[in-house]
């Protein structure tokens, strides 16, 4: 026996969904394109949902109606968290293990500086902003 979804993939193609009447109203999936009857094709768009310049989310009409249970239970966020010292003792203790071994430490900023130099400049600023908080702990906590 055949789940609905496979029968559909084998009568219509892999983007059966894409059609108007198999369609869900709001969708969007960057990472589902190109491929055998594609309808819906994202361009030049990156083929993954990046943090940052997120597309809008449209909510649907049925979820309307939950805003009073929302104000009593609270909203849901999609991340809220905040860095403590905490979160960079095994970063620091990796460098450590990589300094026991010759060039890997430079091997590891080259590596980190090679791959950062290709994204926007907010996420490069806010990357340095890590290191340096790291550096700064680092120092902070050395036993001299």
């Amino acid at each position: 026996m055949f789940a609905y979804g496979s029968t559909q993939r084998y009568r219509l193609g892999v983007n059966f969904n894409q059609y108007p009447t198999n369609r869900p109203f709001y969708t969007y999936n960057p990472t589902r394109r190109d491929g055998f009857a594609n309808v819906a094709n994202y361009g030049a768009q990156q083929n993954y949902i990046p943090a940052t310049n997120q597309p809008p989310i449209v909510k649907a009409a049925q979820y309307e109606q939950r805003a009073a249970h929302e104000e009593w239970i609270g909203k849901i966020v999609d991340f809220e968290s905040e860095l403590t010292d905490a979160d960079f003792v095994q970063p620091r203790e990796f460098w450590e293990v990589l300094g026991k071994t010759k060039d890997q430490q430079k091997n590891l900023v080259y590596n980190v500086a090679e791959n950062l130099s290709g994204v926007i400049k907010a996420i490069r600023i806010e990357s340095y902003g890590k290191f340096k908080m790291s550096l700064l702990l680092n120092f902070k906590n050395a036993v001299y």
